[in-house]
């Protein structure tokens, strides 16, 4: 029999399953088995230094009659019971020979207390009360919250989310938490908490030095998404920066229409079109300040991935990403379009390759691949042998 750890699942492209890519690399790289597990049709941004489990669950049967179809989709809404992936997965694993030393699950919903393996659930910042939960959707809607049948359909799914994250939880052998503000939340709820935060590829080479003009950079896959990363509010505020000593970078989908009124508001902008992960960190490296401004991510690993190529980087002062930063000189006030050109004049003028220097040493101490593994193994050391599952 074959011992490994499972990280798993990659289901698509987004911070969850960074956070599996990263995690089994970063395990790998500290010298330990690992299987890392993807849906059987997602695309991995690059060849893996790791052994790739495709796999996809049998389907639960649901009804043929439409009438109970519907009446089975709406109980669903509420069933408190675990995503049979993991059951399935850890069946599939011993058939093949292979035990698993533990499990790391980027999604509360995959613990499930049939498998007798530790399991430990990443805890992303907000989930700690079915208001946060509904507050955190209405601002993803364009609308905010009215009162539809989509809206209350939305509650009903809302709720089932947050009982199914919370039984995962608390039967996990232990969570998590990707910062301390949302680790001590959780751990004041009788849950087994550890701050680990999520870590990612580092430059190990020399920082290209900085030259007029600043490079700037902005990323996001929808670069005219204006609810959640705000791309379109940073540009509004960028119009009214001197522009005698900076370029902007902007990477990600965007309009013909966009583009057009980009340039007509007179940014020296250059637009790059949709670039996968690995691309985006080796573009990162040529760059100087990262500017962000989602006000919902629950980690926002992009941040992490910037500094961690050397970039200073500018975010709104919010949780988790004052807690990324660090700096103070580089949070401004969240929907202060003031703020946000003060702090970046205030880069734009300071040393900034000392600023990018901060940030990589930063980013190296809390958020390197290295210093991931090492938390992960230590929170598995001190855990797995109190790691009887709990009864849901």
């Amino acid at each position: 029999m074959t011992n490994k750890f499972v990280v798993a699942y990659i289901g698509s492209i987004n911070g969850m399953a960074s956070w599996c890519w990263e995690a089994a690399h970063a395990l790998h790289e500290l010298g330990e088995e690992v299987l890392l597990v993807c849906a059987k049709d997602i695309k991995i941004p690059d060849q893996p230094a790791v052994e790739v489990l495709r796999f996809e669950p049998p389907p639960r049967a649901t009804p043929s009659n439409v009438l109970l179809r519907k009446v089975h989709s709406a109980q669903s809404l509420l069933d408190q019971r675990p995503s049979h992936l993991l059951y399935e997965l850890d069946t599939y694993l011993r058939g093949q020979a292979t035990t698993p030393t533990a499990y790391f699950l980027n999604a509360p919903n995959f613990q499930d207390s049939r498998v007798q393996a530790p399991q430990y659930v990443v805890g992303w910042a907000y989930p700690t009360s079915f208001l946060a939960y509904v507050v955190k959707l209405g601002k993803y809607s364009k609308d905010g919250w009215k009162l539809t049948n989509t809206t209350l359909m939305t509650l009903f799914f809302l709720m089932g989310v947050y009982r199914k994250d919370w039984r995962g939880y608390r039967n996990a052998t232990a969570v998590l938490a990707v910062s301390h503000r949302l680790g001590k939340e959780l751990a004041a709820q009788g849950v087994n908490t550890h701050v680990v935060h999520p870590g990612t590829a580092f430059n190990t080479t020399e920082l290209i030095p900085s030259h007029p003009p600043i490079k700037l950079l902005i990323t996001s896959l929808d670069l005219e998404d204006r609810n959640r990363k705000r791309v379109p509010w940073m540009l509004e505020a960028l119009k009214l920066l001197p522009k005698d000593n900076w370029t902007l970078t902007l990477v990600g989908q965007a309009s013909n229409s966009f583009k057009t009124w980009v340039h007509t508001i007179g940014l020296p902008a250059t637009f790059t079109g949709y670039l996968p992960r690995n691309q985006v960190q080796a573009i990162m490296k040529e760059h100087d300040v990262f500017l962000f401004g989602s006000c919902l991510d629950d980690w926002g690993y992009v941040l992490v991935e910037a500094m961690c190529q050397g970039l200073c980087v500018l975010a709104p002062n919010l949780s988790p990403f004052d807690e990324i930063v660090g700096d103070v000189e580089c949070l401004y006030v969240f929907d202060s379009q003031e703020d946000f050109r003060r702090k970046l004049l205030g880069i734009l003028t300071s040393d900034i390759g000392k600023n990018r220097y901060s940030a990589l040493r930063r980013s190296e101490q809390l958020f390197s691949r290295q210093e991931f593994a090492k938390n992960l193994i230590e929170v598995f050391a001190k855990t797995h042998t109190l790691s009887t599952p709990k009864n849901s």
